[in-house]
């Protein structure tokens, strides 16, 4: 038989203490999704033929799990990054047998990909994982190297290093430790992979079965027994001494400043050339902490940082995507995408929303100096959830869609608004990057403050960013090469102020044409999930300005430009706040009216200022020549410049508004 429940029988079947589910006879259980199952007792699976599937949300209370059959017997299955089974065991008992956990790694195993993942499940061993990520006919690859203090044939060697398949962060020495064949997997710790070792025989591009005995908070993550300590502490770089700069290298011959990137200290570049008092008076890479999410649900990291917040502890959340490539130009380098998320005044969060963290994925903190906070990242089982997470993945790249508002505790308040434009840029269907500006009356305007933060320093790669800007618009002297993931500015004195616009473009890309798109957020809420096109308040807003074709656009949540870019550039793109600012030889007053002119695809338009009611539009050539003139027009809707077919290079728009007689003036050159 299959039994197909609704949430309504879960209630009423459960609500009896110490209600227990046993399988028998073959049953099949089935929880859709969207569904939850409450059982306060254990949840048992007996006969071998009984089966288990989980779409939806398990949470047992007050018992454990305990699977007397086969793992793919009780199965958390997957659909895509956001739909997918999960599994609580709120008691601090330990599971007994074992589940299969679906699960799709990120696109992109290349040849010399590598792939950060971690493991929610108790002595997971190094033979269960290759059997799980290929096929059990593979050999697994050969282990190369030994830690650096046992079997030390690894020590100061990065060729050998270089070919060794799995990986273990060590937080203490800032690196990746070769994984050891003896050694277990610990839940909520970060681990990597090489995806070229495992590229003959893989599950790699497929949905991969996972197997193992599910982690259960309270206990201990080394073998689910008792622990009397499980939080983990943030590592003081500075304090302990350990220095990473003046081109040192770690352990295994790696280059310190060609992997560690500490986004959250934006004035800093850290090259061969940077010295360790540089670093150090920045606080550059210390107070910070690499973990993963260790349950078979999703983790909640306001609950799990809730004191430190409210405390200001808390610099800001990051989390590196799964797909790094390495980069060999003379030393070895990497890249990969990734996702920011810094704390403001209040209760203000700027960035992609890392609220809620999925199974197996990874996520770091830095911390103010001197806070020596320590993480429960294993007590109990409060900072499980069953709230859905806006953290995405797309074949390898990194965007954050929205859909919930950060939820934080009522001792929270949002002392202002902030206004935060997430800025996309595309070539096709393909996604290049983002970039965050956000505006509130409590943030500062000019140079970087502790609420910005970069991205990583791959000069070769496609990628959007914005430059630290100067108070009088334009970049910051001094801050030319700083490329900003999240840049935020004062909302009182950033009026017609310019935030640079950097576009980097790899020399494959060369020529195409890209495509600028918007998402609007007020505080961490989408404006697009409210049904809404702009923010209510009508001196929020934000101006995107070209200034070799001299198009300024108003962004809403419909927005779109797209031209074509030859070479990189950081001083052919802007961004203004509340009105446009200086747009080359303009009549800046006239342009800093809502009536513009802007261009999309091949053909120019004008938008009009919602209080005209009638316009007319004159259109000269570059001799002067009216070629063009239409009167009465209706300004509900954006009007064609009929010049798409014309071969002139060079116009003079003039747009009247037929009432009040007043006068808009702009160049265009195609």
């Amino acid at each position: 038989m299959k039994i197909k429940f609704i949430p309504l029988l879960f209630v009423l079947g459960c609500i009896a203490s110490n209600s227990q589910i046993t399988t028998t006879g073959g049953a099949k259980f089935f929880v859709s999704q969207g569904t939850t199952l409450y059982s306060t007792g254990d949840i048992t699976i007996e006969s071998s033929s009984d089966v288990f599937t989980n779409k939806g949300n398990i949470k047992i209370s007050d018992g454990t799990l305990k699977n007397n059959s086969l793992p793919k017997n009780f199965v958390l299955s997957y659909d895509d990054e956001q739909k997918y089974g999960q599994l609580i065991i709120a008691t601090n008992k330990r599971s007994i047998g074992t589940i299969t956990l679906q699960k799709k790694l990120p696109d992109g195993t290349g040849t010399s990909g590598e792939i950060l993942f971690g493991t929610p499940f108790i002595n997971y061993t190094y033979d269960q994982f290759v059997k799980d990520v290929s096929n059990s006919s593979i050999n697994a690859p050969d282990l190369i190297c030994g830690l650096f203090s046992i079997n030390n044939n690894c020590g100061g060697n990065a060729t050998k290093w270089l070919k060794h398949p799995v990986f273990t962060w060590r937080e203490d020495r800032f690196r990746f430790d070769p994984f050891q064949k003896d050694e277990k997997f610990i839940p909520g710790k970060h681990y990597s992979f090489r995806a070229e070792s495992f590229a003959s025989g893989s599950n790699l591009s497929d949905i991969i079965s996972f197997i193992g005995s599910p982690y259960v908070a309270g206990t201990s993550p080394n073998d689910g027994g008792v622990s009397s300590n499980l939080s983990l502490s943030v590592i003081d770089r500075i304090g302990t001494g350990y220095q990473i700069g003046s081109n040192s290298a770690n352990g295994y011959g790696i280059y310190y400043w060609t992997y560690l990137n500490d986004p959250f200290v934006p004035g800093i570049t850290f090259n061969q050339s940077t010295t360790n008092d540089e670093l150090n008076n920045a606080n550059y890479w210390t107070n910070m902490l690499r973990m993963v999410n260790p349950y078979t649900s999703n983790l909640d990291i306001n609950e799990l940082l809730k004191e430190n917040i409210r405390n200001n502890e808390i610099i800001g959340i990051g989390s590196d995507g799964n797909i790094m490539e390495r980069v060999v130009d003379g030393y070895t380098r990497y890249k990969t995408k990734y996702q920011r998320q810094t704390f403001g005044p209040g209760d203000s969060v700027f960035g992609d929303d890392l609220s809620v963290i999925p199974p197996m994925t990874n996520f770091f903190i830095k911390t103010i100096p001197n806070s020596r906070v320590k993480v429960n990242l294993y007590t109990n089982s409060s900072i499980q959830t069953f709230k859905s997470s806006n953290y995405k993945f797309d074949k390898g790249n990194v965007y954050a869609k929205g859909s919930e508002q950060m939820n934080r505790s009522s001792a929270y308040s949002v002392n202002n608004e902030k206004y935060q434009l997430n800025l996309e840029l595309y070539s096709g269907n393909t996604f290049y990057g983002n970039t965050y500006v956000a505006a509130g009356s409590d943030l500062i305007t000019g140079e970087v403050n502790k609420w910005e933060a970069t991205g990583l320093n791959n000069n070769d790669d496609t990628s959007i960013y914005t430059i630290p800007e100067s108070n009088t618009g334009g970049i910051q002297a001094g801050y030319e090469n700083t490329k900003l993931y999240i840049n935020v500015i004062n909302s009182n004195d950033a009026s017609r102020i310019a935030i640079p616009v950097g576009i980097n473009l790899n020399d494959n890309d060369k020529g195409n044409e890209f495509t600028f798109k918007s998402e609007l957020k007020l505080n961490m809420v989408p404006l697009v999930d409210e049904g809404k096109t702009n923010f209510d308040n009508s001196n929020a807003k934000f101006y995107f300005h070209d200034k070799l074709t001299n198009v300024v656009k108003e962004i809403d949540t419909n927005f779109t430009y797209s031209t074509k870019l030859n070479e990189s550039t950081n001083d052919r793109f802007e961004i203004f706040w509340k009105e446009p600012g200086t747009l080359g030889n303009e009549d800046i007053n006239a342009l800093s009216g809502l009536t513009t002119i802007y261009k999309t695809g091949n053909e120019y338009k004008v938008k009009f200022d919602k209080n005209w009611q009638k316009a007319e539009v004159n259109i000269f050539n570059v001799l002067g020549q009216l070629i063009s003139t239409e009167k009465n027009i209706n300004t509900n809707n954006d009007y064609l410049l009929p010049i798409y077919t014309t071969s002139s290079s060079l116009y003079v728009i003039v747009v009247i508004n037929q009432i009040t007689g007043e006068k808009i003036t702009k160049k265009i050159v195609k």
